[in-house]
């Protein structure tokens, strides 16, 4: 895991922790009004990779996480976090709430592990 990945993961794990209840019902965008507002923008932000500077990026700053306008963001961080960051994104951008949107997000990527581990054992 890279330095920034599991600090953006730590943070957003945080912030879904302190409002697990809590629907994005907005159109996604990472910052606004000089504060972080998805989910992913929170982790980002407190990770210090973003801040309220970031509204000038007007493309990134509503981009899904895996779109080439984020690559300088995540610069340096792995597949893993990449996924599991997206599987936050896409599952709080369909109404879930924060905590389910982790939670999603960890089962998913378990699942996906078990089977690379699988796969990989058979060749």
């Amino acid at each position: 895991m890279s330095e920034n990945g599991a600090k953006v993961i730590a943070s957003v794990r945080e912030v879904a922790a302190e409002r697990p209840d809590h629907v994005f019902g907005e159109m996604r965008v990472y910052v606004y009004a000089d504060e972080p507002r998805c989910l992913v923008g929170h982790g980002l932000w407190r990770a210090g990779l973003i801040d309220r500077k970031f509204i000038k990026r007007r493309i990134a700053n509503g981009a899904s996480i895996t779109s080439f306008e984020m690559r300088d963001v995540l610069k340096g961080f792995d597949q893993d976090e990449i996924d599991w960051l997206a599987i936050v994104q896409d599952q709080q951008d369909l109404r879930h709430t924060w905590s389910k949107s982790v939670e999603w997000a960890d089962q998913v990527m378990s699942v996906l592990r078990a089977a690379i581990s699988v796969t990989s054992a058979n060749f």
